[in-house]
């Protein structure tokens, strides 16, 4: 066993992070904007089978690592007019307008900035990520007082953070969740399923059966969204100067 929590290093001629928890599987995933690979094992898994894990996946890490690079860039495109972004999972087209305040609106299928003249694009990107993060915490919000009764835990405090690799956490000890705002640019759907998710932490800490079986009982097609949310991965930190580190 390697007793280091985190190490990176070569495996088959690709640069692997490797990642140890107190989990039961091993995870690989592929990470924008350059298709970093990070393998999550268990802490007692040895450095010879995590290296011949991923050597038997070597050619589908390949082919994601050319697909992440391929398919990130149009995903976090230089905010201008004409440009297509995600929210709540439909696409708008954004529209910049002069204008003595800021201010964000949608029109139809369009997405309309308002801004003062000669206006950065830092104060675009920040009114998006203002603009989103009030979107998801009015949809979380309405998730966590639907599913607080069923669940048998009142949340204290929703948290709303950019993250690079989470799609949420929790502190049962706190009675805390926390999503990360790149939810905004997805469907509702899976808005709802990460945040039930979360919330189910405060009854059950791990991922074990008694976390599955309570979570059958409130989404029984979660498996169906947790396999979807799996393909996707965060791109909103990619805005920002300074991201927040996050784990998975």
């Amino acid at each position: 066993m390697d007793g280091k929590k985190e190490r990176l290093c070569q495996i088959g001629g690709v640069s692997v992070q490797i990642r140890r928890k107190p989990i039961k599987n091993l995870y690989i995933r592929i990470l924008p904007p350059n298709g970093h690979v990070v393998v999550t094992a268990p802490e007692a898994v040895t450095f010879g089978h995590i290296e011949a894990f991923v050597k038997k996946r070597l050619s589908w890490i390949r082919r994601q690592k050319r697909h992440v690079e391929r398919s990130v860039v149009p995903l976090i495109p230089r905010l201008e007019n004409g440009r297509t972004l995600e929210y709540l999972g439909r696409s708008y087209t954004l529209m910049i307008r002069l204008s003595r305040q800021a201010s964000i609106s949608s029109e139809g299928s369009r997405l309309i900035f308002l801004v003062p003249e000669e206006c950065e694009e830092g104060l675009l990107v920040s009114m998006l990520l203002e603009w989103y993060a009030l979107g998801l915490r009015k949809v979380a919000s309405a998730v966590i007082e639907r599913y607080e009764s069923r669940i048998g835990k009142r949340v204290r405090r929703l948290r709303i953070r950019v993250m690079k690799s989470r799609w949420g956490s929790c502190s049962a000890s706190r009675a805390a969740i926390t999503l990360n705002l790149d939810l905004a640019r997805l469907r509702k759907e899976l808005i709802e399923y990460v945040t039930v998710h979360e919330m189910a932490h405060l009854v059950r800490a791990n991922h074990g059966s008694g976390f599955k079986a309570l979570m059958d009982g409130l989404i029984p097609g979660w498996r169906l969204l947790d396999r979807e949310l799996g393909g996707l991965s965060p791109v909103l930190c990619y805005l920002q100067k300074q991201p927040e580190k996050a784990r998975r």
